[in-house]
């Protein structure tokens, strides 16, 4: 059972502080305080829309508290003396000279584009697709299905598709952060179209994951473009953009609801099987800091394991680590009629790594870590944007898991970095267009 009364307290003095940071920070784009502003909303949502699965005012309090400390963190990064100068070049980057370098930038979004789609061709190829059946729609139900079952079964994709797909993320970091600079609107159709192929590559391999990635990275750069562009002076919250998250609250479910239905194989969509498809659906939006609840609840023996959740990808490349589908496979249930969740947040990754009190002192760096780089960006340091959007993005993607456990996204953002130090870096190879 839940103890509400606890758990409301907790959650209210979330709030109280998230407000309190805001007024500190002076921008809700800090990564300082977006980070309480996302857990605020994602708790808040969770309460109030499943109240039905299990909460831990325990766990709740724990993730307060880590809150704070990434807070206490970014403050001594804040008072510390000095005002970080310089980008990837030792230099700053002017609104002239960064125009001037726009249409270098947005070849590496039609690389992205186009990688993207062959990383569908390729799925489609590797698995004997005949494209004159493409209209049969039984054929491309069951084609969807059958992929859908050797992910499962633990049958990975190919090298040359995660390549794809990795330069497919780069080119959604680079169209987000051009999104938020220009003002054509060609140009931003184009940086929104960037993120085409990943949703066409999710309804085929039926992978939220694949198209939360690049969106995530997309928003996340967005948002560092326009901490560089207008400084802490961006509204984050306008009736334009609240319309824009309106529309993505209805598009991301449906879109899920779409490659859930055809991973059971659903041909026909009656209303029952829609609703039961939604049902388990509800788990993966709102049930994920209750499976990390019960987890907490459990008083797991933690085992300091140093990194292999939380970088999972780096130490199964270099080392004879091999992580298991969707990294937890423990499922946990969360309520009464049996629903159940292997996603605990990225808090559990942090705990099973290093502990609770190693947690705590790896948000209190990454705290320092994170205003250092908004310091750097405020300077209009291209290395501040690679920055703020890094940790951006683990920000938005921590309700889930660890972003950064994957190697298709550090390689992602590696190449938005050489990216942009290609693009802007000054001398007689990188003079003014003519």
């Amino acid at each position: 059972m839940n103890d509400w009364f606890q758990i409301v307290i907790v959650y209210l003095l979330m709030v109280v502080m998230t407000l309190f940071i805001r007024r500190i920070e002076k921008s809700w784009l800090a990564p300082a305080a977006l980070f309480p502003l996302v857990w605020s909303a994602i708790l808040g949502m969770s309460l109030l829309l499943a109240p039905g699965f299990y909460f831990s005012a325990g766990a709740l309090f724990f993730v307060f508290l880590q809150i704070f400390m990434f807070f206490a963190g970014s403050i001594l990064a804040k008072s510390s003396s000095g005002n970080a100068e310089g980008g990837m070049v030792g230099q700053n980057i002017t609104d002239d000279f960064f125009f001037s370098r726009t249409p270098r930038l947005k070849g590496f979004v039609y690389v992205g584009i186009v990688t993207g789609f062959c990383a569908s061709i390729l799925l489609l190829r590797e698995h004997q697709f005949i494209f004159g059946q493409i209209s049969d729609f039984h054929y491309v139900v069951d084609t969807i299905s059958g992929m859908s079952d050797e992910r499962y079964e633990g049958i990975r994709l190919s090298r040359g598709i995660m390549l794809c797909i990795s330069m497919a993320y780069a080119g959604n970091l680079v169209a987000g952060f051009l999104l938020a600079m220009t003002r054509k609107t060609s140009e931003r159709i184009l940086m929104i179209f960037s993120l085409i192929p990943l949703i066409l590559f999710t309804l085929i391999y039926t992978a939220r994951a694949v198209f939360l990635f690049g969106a995530i990275m997309f928003l996340a750069s967005f948002l560092a473009g326009k901490l560089f562009q207008k400084g802490t002076a961006f509204k984050l919250f306008t009736l334009n953009r609240l319309l824009v998250a309106l529309f993505f609250a209805v598009f991301i479910p449906s879109l899920f609801l779409l490659t859930q239905l055809a991973r059971y194989n659903t041909h026909d969509f009656s209303t029952y099987q829609v609703m039961e498809v939604w049902d388990k659906l509800s788990v993966w939006f709102f049930g994920n800091f209750s499976g990390f609840s019960v987890w907490f609840d459990s008083r797991p023996e933690i085992c300091l394991q140093w990194g292999k959740f939380t970088l999972s990808g780096l130490f199964e490349q270099f080392s004879d680590y091999q992580r298991e589908g969707g990294i937890f496979s423990t499922m946990v249930h969360i309520d009464n009629n049996q629903r159940y969740t292997n996603i605990y947040t990225i808090f559990r990754f942090l705990m099973e790594d290093f502990s609770y009190t190693g947690t705590t002192v790896v948000i209190f760096v990454a705290g320092y870590l994170s205003q250092w780089f908004l310091k750097q960006l405020l300077g209009r340091s291209l290395l501040g944007v690679v920055g703020v959007a890094f940790v951006t993005a683990i920000i938005l993607f921590s309700f889930i898991t660890s972003i950064v456990a994957y190697n298709a996204t550090l390689f992602a953002f590696a190449f938005f970095g050489i990216a942009l130090w290609l693009v802007f870096r000054r001398g007689k190879r990188a003079g003014p267009l003519t």
